[in-house]
């Protein structure tokens, strides 16, 4: 994900986040952990896991950034919002785009979420 230009890092991971889902066997998967995650902990557990440890956490940790482990909460928020979205309750016109279209769209969010100050974040003092 590091590989190219770092002003694209947001777009990257939604392309490579969009191919992982729709590669045969990891769907089928993905998608019950997602219809899982709502009612069953153990499941919510393993959707924590994948995002924070497994897919962003060690790229926010990559990137040298303030608040690593916020920003990669915020992106896989996206993320899983993406997958319930596009996958799970297939609503349209979202669910018809193409990988690259979502990608393109959704990149510049990202990428903020990573890259970007997140100050206004910060817990206000008391």
């Amino acid at each position: 994900m590091l590989a190219g230009d770092p002003d694209h890092i947001g777009e990257r991971i939604v392309l490579r986040f969009l191919e992982l889902w729709e590669s045969g066997a990891s769907r089928d998967v993905f998608t019950a952990m997602i219809r899982s995650a709502v009612t069953h902990d153990k499941a919510a557990s393993m959707v924590r896991e994948l995002i924070t440890r497994r897919l962003v956490g060690p790229l926010t940790d990559s990137l040298n950034v303030s608040q690593p482990d916020l920003r990669a909460t915020l992106v896989g928020s996206q993320l899983v919002g993406l997958a319930m979205v596009r996958y799970v309750t297939r609503v349209e016109p979202l669910a018809s785009l193409r990988r690259e279209q979502v990608a393109r769209v959704l990149g510049p969010n990202v990428q903020r979420l990573l890259t970007a100050d997140l100050e206004a974040a910060e817990s206000p003092e008391a």
